[in-house]
């Protein structure tokens, strides 16, 4: 089937604005915000500021590797051994804010256990900090020579409405986004394509 030019126009506005409405952020994240991080142990301790960007922000703060990312806090101790003494630590998060939602507060913080055990003694929270304590342990490769035992904290956050808490939920923002997205669409689309058929005829005139 050939293609004429206005057909070739309205295809190319028509991919255009599906893609633009496809990429737009559908839910909060803290990437770009500024987090105070204090983690006290017997290593290496830290206590510093740094900007979410969704790469390893502290690669050494007492033997652990830290990442936050959109909705989450990753832990990673590297280079430990079977059999090895891990000290009790305690990670201090403060300051947690989106940056696409600033009345949005911590609602809950789930532990979810990685490749190999991470014991987590406690996980406290407030609307916009986290405090995670880790007891002394003993690595457990399970059975091999080293690992790298890890964890990661999943954050849930709502926005406050009127005095009222909402749940942020991202599938359910993802297909609200979407079908918001087509109420706009469509006018829009008809108004580009009237456009092109103007400047089509226009050019052959």
């Amino acid at each position: 089937m050939n293609f004429n030019n206005t057909q070739k126009l309205l295809a190319g506005i028509l991919a255009l604005v599906l893609i633009t409405g496809l990429v737009s952020p559908a839910y909060a994240s803290l990437i770009g915000d500024t987090v105070h991080v204090k983690v006290t142990g017997s290593v290496v301790a830290c206590d510093e500021d740094v900007v979410v960007s969704g790469a390893v922000e502290l690669p050494d703060c007492d033997g652990a590797m830290i990442d936050l990312d959109a909705n989450s806090i990753w832990f990673k101790l590297p280079n430990v051994v079977e059999g090895q003494n891990i000290v009790e630590i305690t990670y201090e998060f403060t300051g947690l804010d989106w940056t696409d939602n600033p009345s949005g507060i911590i609602t809950d913080v789930q532990v979810v256990q990685d490749t190999f055990p991470f014991p987590v003694e406690s996980v406290e929270f407030t609307d916009h900090s986290i405090t995670m304590v880790t007891p002394a342990f003993i690595v457990d490769c399970l059975g091999d020579p080293s690992c790298t035992p890890s964890v990661h904290l999943e954050l849930t956050h709502s926005a406050l409405v009127a005095g009222e808490l909402l749940p942020i939920d991202s599938t359910a923002l993802m297909i609200a986004g979407l079908t918001s997205m087509s109420v706009w669409m469509i006018p829009t689309v008809l108004g580009l394509a009237g456009v092109g058929v103007y400047l089509v005829k226009f050019r052959k005139h």
